[in-house]
């Protein structure tokens, strides 16, 4: 390819360039500030990187290969690494405009300058006035702070020993240098600095803040690993878990192993993070390491609450034990005794509170707000969410919360999977970000995609269910019946598959609704989808009016006091989704809409993709209030 010489400087040295302009936005390298009219954000380094890269070869194509070798110097990512950080510029575009990020099919990215459009003259003065406004305040703003302002935390660093083995079993010894190799591999591809530890004959602990170690056995059928994780400060062992794979399957130990190992990194690695920037009292981050062991061990929602709940009552001004107890209390909510429920949420809603002040910078702490409150606050909780990602935008769990508590319930699938997308780029083996990408890939009939998903993370994850049952609710959203069936038969209980999915799959419409006034759980759900296929409407608004009674209350007292009854989430994602088309399609479902709190989402002004994109005829009855 003739490229000119030069690119391939621009990554080399960010402190030796100076600041230049992308569209409306001006980028200093050196501290990768980007400020605009009316808005400014610190951009992470790999974003810079990429940025720089496209900008400049502006209006040129600029391969993923080309990308891969400049900003991660040639090693191998996945294809969701990339696409991270090209959806996290493109949001960064958007907010600060001026130029957009076109990709070119088979080819690559290329970033295009567009003009930004002129503004009528009378409101000029307006707009003058308040950048004005805005530049004072972040003035006044930047002398009330300290004036070295804070750098993004470290990553944890990591020292991997040796995996031990049985130095008479030639295939155990093999197998445990494979899966301490797979493991470096997937955790220096995560951005972690791994050190490999070849002689740990002399006892001294590693100078590194977390320590992985292992040791492999086998058996006359079976392999098995034992794989801990110890953090060196508090000598507490965060991870200590067992895989076990026939012999049969012993090539996919490496991938298992290095998979799980990954996911809890990820997680551990966030509680660093705010400890380094707001550090707590020693012995809180000490009990939430032990929590995460504890979580791994199945110790239950009610046991983290019980756990979070004194120790942050006895630390206020941690930023940790607050977000873990508002957390806790949020998810163990339904565990916790109905007369209790009020008076343990305002108490979480205030540790919410105290979290989001304590230490703003990080997005996540604003997920408790939404998770504290009714699902009919589904606006208010993406103002939220929005406001979290303009404030940190490489925040891990924002943009997948959004997605899956607003965007795809509400039918907005298209930006629910730009987000799921950069989400599972962050955390490419974390379960519950797979199952959103699975569900959301199947809800949009994209299944060569699922199916190679699925295919990888099964190999991390055999058996999941946090991966396979969002898949098959995908699969129901998207109408593919005979596809959920089969996939159902296969993961569930192959030896007692599911009539009811079966029928739905492969049977005969009196089949169908013959198995489905027995149907329960999911299974009623996939029905409703199924007889309103058959244009049995009325069966399934029956089915509807059951799995969907009225959430909504007359004031917001009310709505939490209907949602404390039953804080489990309402799935009304199925009511949105391709496969109820036909619901839509009668005048009952306004009012399924309005009890469910949809129909005021819709009508802030929010529309699902089957009126932006489709343009089905309910999307006239939605503009219309009835005052």
């Amino acid at each position: 390819m003739n490229r000119p010489a030069p690119w391939g400087a621009i990554i080399t040295s960010v402190a030796e360039r100076n600041p230049f302009t992308v569209g409306n936005a001006t980028v200093d390298p050196v501290s990768r500030e980007a400020t605009w009219p009316g808005g400014s954000e610190r951009l992470q380094p790999q974003t810079l990187k990429v940025l720089m890269a496209l900008v400049n070869r502006r209006g040129e194509v600029a391969t993923r290969d080309e990308l891969v070798q400049l900003c991660w110097g040639g090693r191998i990512v996945g294809d969701d690494v990339i696409n991270r950080s090209i959806s996290i510029l493109r949001q960064f575009a958007e907010r600060a405009g001026g130029f957009e990020i076109e990709t070119v099919p088979r080819a690559g990215y290329r970033l295009v300058e567009t003009p930004t459009p002129a503004l009528p003259s009378r409101h000029l003065w307006a707009m003058a006035a308040a950048v004005a406004g805005l530049v004072l305040l972040v003035i006044v703003g930047l002398q009330l702070r300290s004036s070295d302002k804070p750098s993004a935390a470290p990553a944890p660093t990591i020292a991997l020993l040796p995996f031990a083995a049985d130095s008479s079993d030639p295939e155990a010894a093999k197998l445990a240098s494979a899966t301490r190799e797979a493991v470096a591999n997937t955790l220096s591809q995560g951005a972690y600095a791994v050190s490999a530890i070849d002689d740990a004959s002399h006892g001294k602990q590693p100078a590194a803040d977390l320590v992985i170690s292992g040791r492999l056995t086998s058996t006359s059928n079976a392999f098995v690993a034992t794989v801990r994780m110890e953090e060196t400060a508090h000598h507490i062992v965060v991870f200590d878990h067992q895989f076990s794979v026939p012999s049969t399957k012993a090539d996919g130990l490496p991938d298992l192993v290095s998979g799980q190992v990954a996911s809890q990194i990820s997680a551990t690695a966030r509680l660093f993070a705010i400890d380094r920037r707001h550090p707590s009292d020693p012995q809180v981050f000490a009990s939430l390491l032990q929590g995460s062991q504890a979580g791994l061990e199945g110790a239950g929602a009610l046991h983290d609450y019980l756990r979070a709940r004194p120790l942050a009552a006895e630390n206020p001004g941690s930023a940790l034990a607050q977000t873990d107890f508002a957390f806790n209390t949020a998810f163990a909510l339904n565990d916790i005794p109905r007369e209790q429920r009020a008076d343990a949420v305002a108490e979480a809603r205030l540790s919410a509170d105290r979290a989001a002040a304590l230490a703003p910078e990080f997005g996540d702490t604003s997920i408790p707000w939404c998770l504290l409150r009714s699902e009919q606050r589904m606006t208010e909780c993406e103002n939220h969410l929005r406001a979290a990602m303009r404030t940190d935008s490489d925040a891990p769990f924002v943009n997948w919360f959004l997605a899956t508590r607003v965007l795809e319930p509400a039918g907005r699938e298209s930006e629910a999977l730009e987000l799921a997308r950069a989400s599972l780029a962050h955390d490419p083996y974390m379960p519950a970000k797979i199952g959103l990408m699975l569900r959301l890939l199947e809800a949009t009939g994209q299944t060569a995609e699922a199916d190679d998903l699925y295919r990888k993370s099964s190999h991390w994850w055999p058996n999941q269910p946090a991966i396979s049952w969002p898949r098959m609710a995908g699969m129901a959203e998207g109408g593919d019946f005979k596809r959920l069936a089969d996939f159902a038969s296969q993961t569930e209980d192959p030896e007692k598959p599911d009539p009811i999915l079966l029928a739905i799959g492969h049977g005969s419409a009196a089949d169908i609704r013959k198995l489905c006034a027995a149907a329960q759980d999911f299974d009623s759900t996939v029905c409703m989808l199924a007889l309103a296929r058959q244009n049995n409407l009325d069966g399934a608004f029956a089915l509807a009016d059951r799995l969907y009674p009225s959430r909504r209350g007359r004031t917001t007292t009310d709505d939490d006091r209907i949602w404390l009854d039953n804080p489990g989430p309402n799935e009304v994602s199925f009511l949105t989704s391709r496969a109820a088309a036909p619901l839509r399609h009668d005048p009952r479902f306004l009012a399924l809409a309005d009890r469910t709190g949809l129909l005021d989402y819709w009508r802030s002004g929010r529309l699902p993709d089957f009126c932006t994109k489709v343009h089905e005829p309910v999307c006239a009855q939605i503009g219309r209030r009835a005052d």
